[in-house]
């Protein structure tokens, strides 16, 4: 199959995610002033993962390559790099149990998107929360309230957002059609 441009982008912006998700992960460990900086990072990895798809779909250059490599990229960037905001954020101060809530908001995300990937993909709907709005959630929350969230507000956030991902519902797509 040759390669052309349209093919490039949406995979080239779905590592511009990655990248956003990784350097937010490294903003986190500097503590307070570092969360700031990841949540926004978080923030651009979301225009990133948004733009991949819908120039995927509008192109018509979806590819199973680009379905695993977002979800990748969604796992680092809306995974791991909320939960690093949410632990300098406040969660710290809860110990192991902060660990156990951050673990499994990542097992449940980590299963919401293995279970996307398998699922046929619903034109209107998503099956239980993304992970890019649940950890927007986080990081919107961190960034809003940091100095008047108490950490057993942000805990209980953290373990909603948990149990959404995987719920039965469904919740409506605001892009129209199937991720990448």
């Amino acid at each position: 199959m040759r390669q052309t441009i349209r093919h490039v982008i949406p995979n080239g912006l779905t590592c511009l995610n990655l990248t956003a998700g990784i350097l937010a992960i490294l903003l986190s460990s500097k503590s307070v002033p570092g969360i700031r900086e990841a949540s926004l990072l978080i923030l651009i990895a979301a225009f990133f993962d948004f733009f991949d798809g819908f120039l995927a779909r509008r192109w018509n250059t979806v590819s199973d390559l680009g379905k695993e490599l977002d979800s990748l990229a969604d796992l680092v960037s809306f995974g791991v790099a909320p939960v690093l905001v949410a632990w300098h954020g406040g969660l710290i101060y809860w110990g192991v149990l902060g660990m156990l809530v951050l673990g499994g908001y990542m097992i449940s995300g980590a299963l919401r998107l293995a279970r996307f990937n398998l699922q046929t993909p619903s034109i209107v709907h998503y099956r239980g929360l993304p992970i890019t709005a649940a950890g927007l959630v986080i990081c919107i929350a961190v960034l809003a309230f940091s100095w008047t969230l108490p950490p057993a507000a942000l805990m209980v956030l953290v373990v909603v957002l948990a149990v959404l991902m995987n719920a039965p519902w469904s919740i409506p797509r605001f892009a129209g059609r199937a991720k990448t």
